[in-house]
């Protein structure tokens, strides 16, 4: 039996890749080349493995000037930049108290930033999966792939992000990056925003037989309008994870109800189960 790839040599053909397919962003873009996703440092040894996908970067803060360019996006470190970003946070957080210190990684994906897709992963992982509980958040992150399917971020000129979930014109550039991605890190398990997975140019770059669960994405008009229908499913959800790891965990969503969060959760077995019958 062929034994699965290292850690750094899966991180070393995916630059080999993404060099051969070229850095160069679309004119519509923001000019900052692709990154290859975060891949954790025990992916290759966990089994099942398991990839999430939020939409497309957001690039448009640095554009407003909102905030300075960090060092990673300014050296190599750019062409995995999730990574780049998560030891440069571990680096500023260190001299900080606990209580100062950001309590979920930071790797330049906002949804795992702010808890919301870490938390439905944590979801997946203890209740759908039945695996062992991660100690901290980013003991887990090491245990996963977290990526964008977007590779680039629309030039705003200033204004506001410009999500692109859906757009085939847009999607296009990056599908060769998303499928390299792939080949490479093979999931057994691939989480996506169900508009990217309904363009057939995305569904034809996933291999067969690996299981995708297309969901909605971790957002506050999905959570408070698109998921109210789940409020009953979410409430014993809820009931159920009083106290434990998941409870914590959700309790420190920023910008989320902890209600609002289990419905999510609630359309993620949904989709888990749904799924499963295929």
């Amino acid at each position: 039996m062929t034994s699965f790839p290292s850690h750094e040599s899966q991180v070393q053909e995916l630059l080999d890749r993404y060099t051969r397919i070229g850095f160069q962003p679309p004119d519509w873009a923001f000019p900052l080349a692709p990154s290859i996703p975060f891949v954790g440092k025990e992916y290759a040894r966990t089994s099942p493995r398991i990839a999430a996908y939020a939409s497309a970067e957001n690039l448009s803060h640095y554009q407003r000037g909102s905030e300075p360019w960090p060092s990673f996006l300014q050296d190599e470190r750019r062409f995995n930049r999730h990574r780049g970003n998560l030891e440069w946070q571990k680096e500023k957080d260190k001299n900080l108290e606990d209580e100062k210190k950001s309590f979920f990684p930071q790797v330049h994906i906002a949804p795992v930033e702010n808890g919301g897709l870490l938390c439905a992963l944590l979801y997946f992982w203890t209740r759908i999966l039945e695996l062992q509980p991660p100690t901290t958040p980013y003991a887990f992150i090491e245990s996963l792939v977290v990526g964008n399917v977007g590779k680039f971020s629309i030039e705003t000129h200033g204004g506001p992000y410009q999500d692109y979930a859906g757009d085939s014109e847009k999607t296009g550039p990056s599908l060769p990056y998303f499928k390299a991605d792939l080949e490479v890190l093979r999931p057994d398990y691939l989480l996506l925003p169900k508009k990217i997975y309904e363009l057939e140019e995305v569904r034809t770059c996933v291999p067969k037989g690996m299981q995708v669960l297309p969901l909605m994405q971790f957002a506050p008009q999905v959570l408070n309008i698109h998921l109210a229908s789940l409020n009953s499913q979410a409430e014993a959800l809820q009931a159920n994870h009083q106290n434990d790891l998941l409870a914590q965990w959700t309790e420190r969503i920023k910008g989320t109800n902890p209600s609002a969060a289990f419905r999510y959760f609630a359309h993620l077995k949904e989709v888990a189960e749904k799924e499963n019958q295929k």
